[in-house]
C-alpha cells in the first residue's frame, strides 16, 4: 500500500502537480522515515481531495451547461422561429425552430440537403441564397422573405471555429407574417375609410373590404350581408364566393330558417367550426362541402346605436375556429361595414329630403325639374319622342286651410298626392330619388309637389295630346271623389293646365311656365276645367304681366285721372250730384278704360291704393 502512495506521489511530482521533496537516505533514522511517510500520506490525502473537487467542477459545469442548452432548446420550441446552421458547401447541419410545423417541416429534417437548392424550389428566394453566400464571405445581413406561404425576417452570420476560421453559416428567421397582415389590414383600413370620405359607392367599399379580409388568410371566402327592411337580409358583396354557391342560398334573419343571418338575428358571433356535423347546416350542408367550405364565421354588423344592420360572413377551407387575429380582423371588418352603410344611409336620406316634399314625399321641384330636362334634352336628340307637362291647382283650397285649419289642409294635400300617385299609367311608378349613380329610368311618369296646392305631373313617352287629355281628365275625377277627414266630409276640383313638348321651345324651364299659364287660363275660365297652352296665351300672360307692371309705376307716378260727369234729376232736370270716373293716363298708349286694368288691380290688389289715390283727389 505504501508503495502505491509512493508511486502515486511520484508520478504527481513528475507532472509538477506537487512540489519537489528530500529523498529518504540510507542512513536516515526510522523516526525520520516514519514521519516521512506520513508527510507523503498527508499530501496524498491533499491531492486526492484537490481531484474530487475538479471533478465535481466538471460535473457542475457540465450539468450547468446541459440546463442552459435544454432552456435554449425550450426557448426555440416556443418563439415563433427557425433556426439552422450550414457548412461551406451551404448544405444544412441543423434545422430546429417552433415555426418549423407553420412550413411543415421536421425538426433536422432538411440536414444534408443543398440550402440553395431547397430555397430555389420553395422560393423564388434568391435574396436569402445570396445573404448566405455573404455570410460565408465574413458579411452578415438581415433580410425579409417569402417562406412557403409565410413571411420571415430572417438574420444571417457567418458561423466560425474556436480559430476564428469560417466554418460555415448560421441563421435564425422570425415568422412575421402575423405582423406583416396587421400592418396590411391597417393601410386596407386607411385606404376603405379614404374610399368613404370621398363619396365612393357602398357596393365598391364593401367589394374592397370583403377582398381585403379575403387577402388577410388563406383559404377564406367573405360576403357582406345588410338587412334591408322591405327585403330582408341581401347579399351586398361576395366578390370571391362562386356564383352556383350564392344562387342556391337563401337568406333570412332566423335561427330556425337555417345558419345564414344567424349572427343578425342573435346580434352576437356565430362561429361553426366544423360544417359537416353542424345540425344547422343541414339543408346547406352538401352546397356548402361541395364549394369547399368547412367552417363558417359570422359576426353581426352593428349600427352605433346597437341595431342590427346585417352580418359579416366567412366561410373556410379548413374545419377549425378563427385565430384570436383572424376573429379581431372580422370584428374590425364589420365596424367598417357598419361606418360604411350608416354614412351611405345618412347620405341618402339626406339627398332625398333634399328633393322630396316632406308633407307628400313626392319629389319636390328640384328633382321635378332635373327629370324635365331630361327629357327636353332627350326630345332634342329625338324628335319624335313626345312628352307633357301638367300643372295643377287644387280649387279652393285656400278657403279649407282657412276654415278647418293646416292640419287638415295637410291631411287633404296629403290624400291628394296619393290619389295622383294612384291615377297614373299602371306601368309607371311615383319617382324616386337615384342612390349611388343609378339613373332615372326613362320611361317613367312622375307626380310631383310644387309646394301649396300646386302639383305638377310629367307624362313620358305620349302618343298625342289626347294622351295628356286623358290623363287629366283622369285625375280630376280621382281628385273630385270625396274626402273623409276626421269627421269631415270634402268636395273639391281641379285645375289642370298642359303644355305639350311639340310647341318648339327654347328650355325646359319653358315647359313648366307654359304649363302653369293654362292652368291660369282653365281657373280663369270657371275652374274645374283642362286648358292646353298656345302662343295666344302665353301672349296674353306677358301682356297681363305688364299690365301688372305698368299699373304699379302708374300709382308711383300718379297717372290716374279722375273725370267728372253730373248726375241730373229725371223729375226736376237739376244736377242732383257728380259721378267720379277713373282713367289711366297711359305714357305711351294714352288713356287707358277701366275695363283693361280694373280686374288685374283687383286679383293683384293694387285697387286698394288705386282706390285710395282716387279718394284723396276727389
Amino acid at each position: 500500500m505504501m508503495l502505491e502512495y509512493k508511486t502515486l506521489l511520484e508520478s504527481l511530482l513528475l507532472v509538477g502537480f506537487l512540489p519537489a521533496v528530500p529523498r529518504i537516505s540510507a542512513q536516515q533514522t526510522p523516526t525520520s522515515s516514519s514521519n516521512l511517510i506520513m508527510f507523503f500520506v498527508l499530501a496524498a490525502i491533499v491531492v486526492g481531495t484537490i481531484i474530487l473537487s475538479l471533478v465535481e467542477r466538471l460535473k457542475e459545469s457540465e450539468r450547468r451547461r446541459n440546463e442552459e442548452e435544454a432552456r435554449f432548446h425550450i426557448l426555440i420550441s416556443q418563439v415563433p422561429a427557425v433556426l439552422w446552421k450550414t457548412n461551406t458547401a451551404l448544405r444544412f447541419t441543423s434545422l430546429q425552430g417552433a415555426a418549423l410545423h407553420t412550413l411543415a417541416l421536421k425538426p433536422n429534417q432538411l440536414v444534408g440537403l443543398s440550402l440553395p437548392d431547397y430555397f430555389r424550389a420553395n422560393g423564388p428566394n434568391s435574396l436569402l441564397i445570396a445573404g448566405h453566400e455573404r455570410a460565408l464571405k465574413g458579411e452578415p445581413g438581415t433580410y425579409e422573405h417569402q417562406w412557403e406561404t409565410r413571411t420571415f425576417s430572417s438574420h444571417l452570420e457567418p458561423l466560425r471555429s474556436a480559430d476564428g476560421t469560417i466554418i460555415g453559416t448560421m441563421g435564425i428567421a422570425l415568422d412575421i407574417t402575423e405582423r406583416k397582415r396587421a400592418e396590411a389590414l391597417l393601410i386596407g383600413e386607411k385606404d376603405l375609410l379614404e374610399m368613404i370620405s370621398r363619396g365612393d359607392s357602398l357596393a365598391t367599399i364593401l367589394d374592397t373590404l370583403a377582398r381585403t379580409v379575403e387577402n388577410h388568410s388563406a383559404g377564406i371566402y367573405c360576403a357582406i350581408l345588410l338587412l334591408d327592411p322591405d327585403r330582408g337580409l341581401r347579399q351586398a358583396a361576395g366578390p370571391s364566393l362562386p356564383e352556383t354557391y350564392t344562387r342556391g342560398l337563401g337568406f333570412s334573419t332566423g335561427l330556425s330558417a337555417g345558419p345564414i343571418g344567424a349572427a343578425a338575428f342573435a346580434g352576437k358571433p356565430v362561429i361553426i367550426s366544423d360544417l359537416a356535423g353542424d345540425a344547422a347546416w343541414e339543408n346547406y350542408r352538401e352546397l356548402a362541402l361541395s364549394h369547399g367550405f368547412s367552417s363558417f364565421w359570422s359576426l353581426p354588423v352593428l349600427s352605433t346605436s346597437g341595431a342590427v344592420m346585417g352580418s359579416l360572413d366567412i366561410y373556410c377551407c379548413d374545419a377549425r375556429e378563427p385565430s384570436a387575429l383572424e376573429l379581431d380582423l372580422a370584428e374590425r371588418a364589420a365596424d367598417l361595414v357598419a361606418i360604411a352603410t350608416e354614412r351611405k344611409r345618412a347620405e341618402q336620406e339626406m339627398l332625398y329630403k333634399s328633393v322630396h316634399d316632406s308633407l307628400t314625399k313626392l319629389p319636390n321641384r328640384v328633382l321635378f325639374l332635373d327629370r324635365l330636362h331630361r327629357e327636353f334634352n332627350r326630345a332634342n336628340r329625338h324628335p319624335e319622342h313626345k312628352f307633357a307637362v301638367l300643372f295643377i291647382d287644387i280649387d279652393g283650397f285656400k278657403k279649407i286651410n282657412d276654415s278647418l285649419g293646416h292640419s287638415i289642409g295637410d291631411q287633404l294635400i296629403t290624400a291628394i298626392g296619393r290619389r295622383l300617385t294612384e291615377s297614373l299609367r299602371l306601368s309607371d311608378v311615383v319617382s324616386r330619388i337615384a342612390v349611388d349613380g343609378a339613373e332615372w329610368p326613362e320611361g317613367e311618369d312622375v307626380v310631383a309637389r310644387f309646394g301649396g296646392d300646386e302639383f305638377t305631373v310629367l307624362l313620358d313617352d305620349i302618343k298625342d295630346p289626347t294622351d295628356a287629355i286623358r290623363a287629366a281628365e283622369r285625375i280630376q275625377n280621382v281628385v273630385a271623389a270625396p274626402y273623409k277627414l276626421e269627421s269631415h266630409e270634402l268636395y273639391i276640383s281641379a285645375s289642370v293646365g298642359i303644355a305639350l313638348s311639340t310647341t318648339p321651345r327654347e328650355t325646359a324651364d319653358d315647359l313648366l311656365r307654359d304649363a302653369d299659364i293654362a292652368m291660369y287660363r282653365a281657373k280663369s275660365l270657371g275652374k274645374a276645367r283642362v286648358e292646353i297652352f298656345d302662343t295666344a296665351m302665353h301672349m296674353s300672360a306677358v301682356n297681363r304681366l305688364n299690365l301688372e307692371t305698368d299699373l304699379r309705376k302708374a300709382i308711383e307716378r300718379k297717372e290716374f285721372r279722375l273725370f267728372y260727369q253730373p248726375i241730373v234729376s229725371l223729375q226736376s232736370g237739376r244736377i242732383a250730384g257728380f259721378e267720379a270716373l277713373l282713367r289711366w293716363q297711359h305714357p305711351t298708349t294714352g288713356l287707358v278704360e277701366p275695363t283693361e286694368f280694373i280686374t288685374v288691380a283687383e286679383e293683384t290688389g293694387l285697387i286698394v291704393p288705386i282706390g285710395k289715390s282716387a279718394l284723396g283727389e276727389a
